[in-house]
């Protein structure tokens, strides 16, 4: 993992965030604090779970997931979509999937909208 892919990972969900103006500084704080427990790269996308300390769930907010983020990576044809699940509360698991291409093993360039 090189440090784009560490940085895209960081834009996408603040990004994501950002498309929800009411609750952006609430999941803000919590994705501040939040660690990162797991990431698997499945060939068509990844999965990145976070924890969360309790003390910054949002109790109006249980399950939700949050979306309506693409990017174009690389050469793929199709870009990428994300989808960040809330669970109980908190930011839980980006998930980012292709649209049928294998996702690159590097990222050498994105953009998001």
């Amino acid at each position: 993992m090189n440090d784009i892919f560490l940085k895209f990972e960081t834009e996408v969900i603040l990004k994501i965030l950002s498309e929800n103006i009411e609750l952006e500084n609430q999941f803000r704080l919590q994705y501040a604090n939040a660690s990162i427990i797991e990431r698997e790269f499945s060939g068509y996308g990844f999965f990145t779970k976070f924890k969360v300390d309790p003390k910054y769930r949002l109790s109006n907010h249980e399950n939700e997931t949050l979306g309506n983020v693409k990017a174009e990576i690389n050469d793929l044809k199709h870009g990428v979509g994300f989808v960040l699940f809330i669970e109980n509360g908190l930011i839980s698991i980006l998930e980012c999937y292709t649209y049928d291409e294998p996702f690159p093993n590097v990222i050498k360039y994105y953009k998001l909208y």
